[in-house]
């Protein structure tokens, strides 16, 4: 009977502990997997990776949400065409002309399995949650590759 209390406390505290820490995260690793950064990753949570573009100097924003804690490219924003940028719209997608004198495609939903990002002297790219900027030259150092992801945490330790 004790033996029987035993496991059965013991089995009770892995399914509060795998309950209470399996809350999905975006997390930013290093090339080398060291974890740079992470937040959680809530179903509908959008957010975006701004850069300047290597080629026309103009700004570039590709936003994100997360759907079934997958990253989904919602829509991608621009001022400039040239090379690297499409030059077409796509069926279901949508080009819109925005104030600012930027274009935004919207429609992309296309399911990302992770985001590769080379951190860089000139791209100044900034991840951008919510309110939270966050330049990524601050999380590494120029010529480190970023990985984007989202990940369930589990945090148990036998």
């Amino acid at each position: 009977m004790r033996l029987l209390l035993v496991f059965s406390g013991f089995f009770a505290v892995i399914a509060v502990a795998l309950l209470i820490n399996t809350t999905p995260q975006l997390m930013l690793f290093s090339f080398d997997g060291d974890v740079l950064f992470t937040r959680p990753a809530y179903e509908g949570l959008e957010f975006s990776v701004e850069f300047i573009h290597s080629v026309n100097q103009s700004p570039v924003a590709e936003i994100f949400v997360i759907r079934n804690n997958e990253i989904v490219l919602q829509a991608l924003e621009f001022k400039d065409f040239g090379a690297g940028m499409p030059t077409e719209i796509e069926y279901g997608q949508k080009l819109v002309h925005l104030p600012s004198g930027m274009m935004r495609i919207e429609g992309f939903n296309r399911t990302m399995d992770n985001l590769h990002y080379m951190v860089g002297h000139a791209a100044c790219l900034v991840l951008y949650i919510k309110e939270e900027r966050v330049p990524l030259s601050n999380l590494a150092e120029p010529g480190t590759l970023i990985r984007i992801e989202t990940r369930g945490r589990i945090n148990v330790r036998i």
